[in-house]
């Protein structure tokens, strides 16, 4: 039978991100009331909230209280298994060929856990983001509804990315950099025209153990310092608490990482 689908988030969308202490403000399951009743479709559950009884119970209760009907399923439930919340929902649409129609809820980009990729265009064309200081508003409701008219195009619904497959490719792109930095010889002033030119060719070398534990020293610094970036922004230890350790470093800026390498051409 084919239906529409809601992927919910819960915290900066039924409620304020930094109010867990007061969930399911009254005001946000309103809104999230009117996008069901008129839209009739069903919730999925891609919050983190999914990841125990407690959490699917309360959820349930509440949707109970504004006479919708229980949740219908819950993306993946092994942790750090996709590289980002899109792709969760990618695997899951992939997986219901039933569902016909969709919008996301979420407070935060379905890809903040990857900085070193963006939101395909097939989701962010259903994605509604909400503010996450005030949760699910009435001008949501209209932008959720708008996205659930669109037909999903399944031919263009790229694959389900795992975290294994992002965090390979991107040790892989480290490791050609780190090998360009250190294989590139300085050019002395005394180089003659034909040794100068040859030069500027790098020769691409294993590196050395000494080198490679100089790397993982500057990297392992690299991931403490954005560690404590994180904690120090408002929506740190939320954050923290949903995306997993595994995944902290790659939520380093491209300067931190250009800085890296400079260390380590400098160090070689």
């Amino acid at each position: 039978m084919a239906y529409k689908v809601l992927f919910l988030d819960v915290d900066g969308v039924l409620h304020a991100a930094d109010a867990k202490h007061r969930p399911f403000r009254q005001p946000c399951m309103e809104v999230l009331k009117t996008i069901l009743e008129e839209s009739e479709c069903h919730v999925v559950l891609s919050s983190n909230w999914r990841f125990d009884s407690w959490g699917l119970n309360k959820i349930n209760a509440r949707l109970e209280q504004i006479g919708a009907d229980a949740i219908i399923d819950t993306t993946h439930l092994v942790e750090e298994h996709f590289n980002t919340r899109a792709d969760e929902i990618l695997d899951w649409l992939h997986r219901h060929p039933e569902a016909t129609h969709f919008v996301v809820l979420d407070d935060v980009d379905l890809c903040f856990d990857d900085p070193t990729t963006t939101m395909p265009e097939c989701i962010s064309a259903h994605f509604v983001q909400t503010d996450e200081h005030k949760g699910l508003q009435k001008a949501d409701a209209q932008r959720a509804l708008a996205c659930l008219e669109i037909p999903i195009d399944r031919a263009k619904l790229v694959p389900a990315r795992l975290l294994e497959e992002a965090e390979a490719a991107a040790a892989e792109a480290a490791s050609f950099d780190a090998l360009q930095v250190l294989s590139t010889p300085a050019t002395p002033h005394a180089l003659d025209a034909h040794a100068a030119a040859a030069a500027e060719v790098p020769t691409l070398v294993p590196l050395t153990p000494e080198e490679q534990q100089l790397a993982e020293a500057l990297v392992s610094n690299l991931v403490l310092g954005a560690q404590k970036s994180n904690a120090s922004s408002p929506a740190g230890s939320r954050v923290d608490s949903r995306t997993g350790s595994r995944r902290i470093s790659r939520r380093a800026s491209q300067e931190q990482m250009d800085h890296c390498v400079r260390q380590l051409s400098m160090a070689a």
